[in-house]
């Protein structure tokens, strides 16, 4: 241990003291700003292993070494020769595991273990500590008001800020959407948290006219003393997109922002949920049941700027099914990877189902195709209202595999769709194309034929004509990914300490270089024969099959995907700024 790092240790201790050995029930006070500085110290220290989110640490590993865990929760079941600090996050102890050195939790508590799972000193503070992100370091907020950047007071039970934040992602509906407002964190073993936020759209301009804003009110308050089980509920007004598992919401920002392309669609929801989540801290599950009363409508193209071919249109909306619904909803997530950022090892499973349970959906009314457009009044469609006791389920299932030093060897398998063999109203539908899912086709490739014809649809009361397409995409889909992805063994960083003295400043960027190949095969299907009015008719789609390769640096991959079979032709070149799953 280096000197640096032992007056650390020595510090943290003094800071906690008063715990004596195998001490884990202590519930101590508001932390010192002073003990927030050393525990960053601790954490920015490059010689400490940081480990960040969910892990555990198996019975037949050994790390030698301090060790840092932001977010947690880690299960020990092997053995960490060094200190311990984990900041917002529990610690489980199995049977055999160990910390040889010193303990301290800040934000979280310690189940499991016996006497000997520390042989040093263990200390527990159960109020949460606030960080924010610099580069590869964290730094702590200051709990007063007083030169806090986040306008934060403490209230004794909690604190209270207030906050501004981007939405799911920059879009041709939105523009930006901007969430702002004050955040309520309460302390104690079983704290609340409550979102009062207001959501401003750039494409609005620079008022805040409430009726193009939108809202996010959520509050959830844990119970059982354990952080395990929780409860809540929300108001909500804002767009969401129709898919969103293909590519992340920053890819989708960028793609909008810089090139004119929107790989999403969006339909607005408004309304209230309530919810409760159980995620306990001894195994890799979390489950969450929700119940939802919203109104749901079709989103319209706006004008949001963008880099490049600013002054071409944007592709149109789909129509969705219109109207209030009240549904029900189960999500399950298993997940026992060794790092959710770059696994190697383990699987994910998310598994989710909603059934509609009450009421009144319809298709809004559309210009008639094949009558003379010329015709005054124009020939409208009105389509039959929709079902809403429809039953959806989504799979998602993804497993890592190491096959060498630095090679892996990952499988996914993906199905979803009705359980009930009958149409989706569009916002619930699914289609394959694009970087998302089979990136040796076009985008929207595989939506059973809901593109093929555009319509123009009435919107106002002195109505303006605007194009739409009937649908989104298939009733159900499958879809399978292989990868093989291999580094070069070597790993190069830049910015931080790797920069040198000159380079502090910069957030340490991961460039280590490798290489991928991997092949994708999926379908669609549909269960009706034709879209809303019935003018246009549903085709299921061929097996759609591609193969390619590429090359990345840290997760920033440039790759070349083409098509084996099902139509496609030509090649896609394509970037992305994670991993492909």
């Amino acid at each position: 241990m280096s000197r640096y790092r032992a007056s650390i240790v020595i510090s943290l201790l003094l800071f906690a003291s008063g715990a004596s050995a195998q001490e884990r029930d202590q519930e101590s006070g508001r932390i010192s700003e002073a003990l927030a500085e050393q525990i960053a110290a601790f954490f920015n220290d490059p010689e400490v292993l940081r480990i960040s989110g969910a892990s555990r640490i198996p019975a037949s590993r050994t790390l030698e070494g301090d060790v840092a865990v932001l977010g947690g929760p880690i299960t020990i079941a092997g053995r960490i020769e060094g200190h311990l600090v984990v900041v917002n996050g529990d610690v489980l102890f199995e049977d055999e595991g160990m910390v040889t050195g010193d303990l301290l939790v800040a934000g979280g508590d310690v189940e499991g273990g016996n006497d000997d799972s520390v042989l040093g000193t263990a200390t527990v503070y159960t109020d949460k500590l606030r960080y924010r992100l610099r580069g590869d370091e964290i730094v702590f907020g200051i709990t007063n008001a007083e030169g806090d950047p986040e306008l934060s007071s403490n209230l004794g039970v909690g604190s209270l800020r207030f906050t501004i934040k981007a939405g799911t992602n920059y879009n041709r509906v939105e523009g930006l959407p901007v969430l702002f407002g004050p955040v309520l964190d309460t302390s104690g073993r079983n704290p609340l948290r409550l979102d009062i936020l207001a959501l401003w759209r750039s494409y609005s301009g620079l008022t805040l006219d409430p009726d193009r804003m939108g809202y996010r009110v959520r509050g959830e308050q844990m119970l059982g003393g354990t952080r395990e089980w929780s409860v809540g509920g929300t108001l909500h007004s804002e767009f969401d997109p129709i898919e969103s598992w293909g590519i992340t919401g920053l890819e989708a920002s960028l793609a909008t922002f810089l090139l004119h392309t929107d790989y999403r669609d969006y339909y607005e929801r408004t309304g209230w949920s309530v919810f409760t989540r159980y995620d306990p801290m001894s195994t890799p599950l979390a489950l969450t049941l929700d119940y939802r009363d919203e109104k749901h409508l079709s989103g319209l193209v706006e004008s949001p700027w963008s880099l490049t071919r600013n002054n071409e249109p944007w592709r149109s909306q789909p129509i969705v099914a219109e109207g209030r619904i009240r549904s029900l909803g189960l999500a399950v997530r298993v997940d026992t990877r060794n790092d959710p950022r770059e696994p190697s090892a383990g699987f994910l499973v998310e598994a989710r189902t909603r059934f509609g349970v009450d009421g009144g959906w319809n298709y809004p009314s559309y210009v008639d195709p094949f009558v003379d457009p010329d015709v005054d009044p124009p020939a409208i469609v009105d389509p039959e209202p929709v079902e809403t006791d429809f039953a959806l389920g989504f799979l998602d299932l993804r497993s890592y595999n190491r096959v060498g030093q630095a090679t892996t060897l990952n499988f996914r398998g993906l199905l979803g769709g009705s359980l009930k063999g009958s149409a989706l109203p569009s916002q619930l539908q699914l289609a394959l194309g694009g970087e998302g899912s089979v990136p040796g086709f076009p985008l929207f490739f595989g939506d059973c034929g809901a593109r093929d014809l555009e319509v123009q649809r009435p919107v106002g009361p002195e109505p303006e004509y605007v194009p739409a397409y009937l649908g989104y995409g298939c009733d159900r889909i499958a879809l399978a990914q292989v990868e093989l992805r291999s580094g070069f063994f070597v790993s190069f960083d830049v910015g931080g300490d790797e920069g040198g003295d000159r380079w502090r400043w910069m957030p340490v960027i991961d460039l280590s270089p490798g290489w991928a190949v991997f092949m994708n095969a999926g379908r669609g299907w549909a269960n009706s024969t034709r879209l809303p009015g019935g003018v246009q008719p549903r085709l299921d789609t061929e097996t759609l099959v591609d193969a390619g390769l590429g090359v990345y640096l840290g997760s920033f991959g440039v790759y070349w995907a083409a098509p084996i079979a099902g139509g496609g032709s030509g090649s896609n070149f394509f970037v992305r700024l994670t991993h492909r799953f």
